[in-house]
């Protein structure tokens, strides 16, 4: 079953100063070559590539035993049994999510996700009974 990434306004903002960001850095590339330019505009190239890699790479994946997050260039696989818990929250802090309606996923060892998916209700749902089912060892 998979959950596309939901993504609020402020995402869209973000793309648009990364692409203004990236053609001004270009642009001054142009105007005044040398090196100070070039690796600016080469570090702003890369950071655009990453922002759209998470623009069009963004989804959660509920296979049979695990959880598998994809954001941008990054893939993380959670097995369900080793997650602890799972909460609704608005926490603000930097994240594998475009929007701040967001899930939390604890895990046993110590580490949580903060993921967004289009339909929260339902993906904490279905985690809900994956973790009970695997916990049972069903």
């Amino acid at each position: 079953m998979k959950f596309p990434g939901k993504r609020a306004p402020w995402w869209y903002l973000v793309l648009i100063a990364q692409g203004v960001a990236c053609v001004f850095t270009l642009y001054a590339l142009i105007l005044e070559p040398g090196a100070v330019s070039a690796v600016s505009a080469g570090l702003m190239v890369i950071v655009s590539c990453f922002v759209l890699c998470i623009q069009f790479r963004n989804d959660l994946t509920l296979d049979e035993d695990r959880l598998e997050l994809r954001f941008g260039p990054l893939t993380k696989r959670i097995p369900y049994f080793e997650i602890r818990s799972i909460t609704r929250t608005r926490n603000p802090i930097s994240s594998t999510a475009t929007s701040l309606d967001r899930v939390a996923i604890e895990l046993y060892s110590g580490g949580m996700y903060l993921v967004s998916a289009r339909d929260n209700d339902r993906l904490v749902e279905e985690l809900h009974l994956r973790r009970k089912k695997a916990l049972r060892g069903d």
